[in-house]
């Protein structure tokens, strides 16, 4: 759509800058294509395989967004997934010092 605002096509990015991984999340729609150039994209649908492999109900974040009702119309749940599952992975490359309760 190229103007993200649902964040339904939300995706992580992982690059490696200085020897380290740096992930951050992006809406796909707004990240031009030559930006993605070394970078490892991982997609909702990536989260399930990476979890368990196939057969299983999906990666942790999105089971308890079921189980626990956290979404509305549930076009724009796999933004929230993908937001809190990239948050997650670059609190832990930081140390685990920047997840705040807002």
């Amino acid at each position: 759509c190229a103007q993200g605002g649902c964040g339904a096509c939300t995706v992580v990015v992982q690059t490696k800058e200085d020897g380290k991984v740096a992930t951050k999340t992006v809406p796909s729609c707004l990240m031009p294509l030559t930006s993605a150039s070394n970078a490892s994209i991982i997609t909702v649908e990536g989260l399930k395989k990476s979890a368990c492999g196939t057969g299983c109900g999906g990666n942790p974040i999105q089971e308890r967004m079921t189980a626990f009702h956290g979404t509305q119309c549930g076009f724009c749940t796999p933004g929230m997934v993908m937001q809190m599952w990239g948050g997650l992975k670059q609190n832990k490359a930081d140390g685990g010092s920047n997840m705040t309760e807002k």
